[in-house]
């Protein structure tokens, strides 16, 4: 009783961590240097993997030619002897075929 008449009498002044405040926060709501803040603090501000998958959806393909049967190196093993066939058909084949896949902003654009 007489702890609680003393704390009551003289209450104690509690400082919280500057990142308290951020543990309500939305991190979509957040500035970047709050954001950087968080991390430090140990906090997780960056995307969730839901949103990495989504990400990961969505990329940029680069149509070209494979650069192994042009390469130096295969025509230095092309002259100096054996090479096993499955060897030969791997460098010899062209690019996989790629479906053609949206870009976010096509989707976008789609579904507005």
């Amino acid at each position: 009783l007489a702890i609680r008449a003393y704390y009551k009498a003289n209450p104690p002044e509690i400082e919280l961590p500057d990142y308290w405040s951020a543990l309500d926060k939305d991190t979509t709501d957040m500035t970047s240097d709050e954001k950087r803040e968080a991390a430090l603090m140990g906090l997780s501000t960056g995307p969730s993997f839901d949103q990495l998958m989504d990400e990961a959806k969505f990329h940029y393909v680069v149509k070209r030619e494979p650069l192994r049967a042009s390469s130096e190196a295969w025509t230095r093993v092309n002259g100096s002897g054996e090479i096993p066939e499955e060897l030969k058909a791997w460098v010899g084949a062209g690019p996989k075929q790629v479906e053609e896949v949206e870009t976010k902003s096509e989707a976008a654009s789609v579904s507005a």
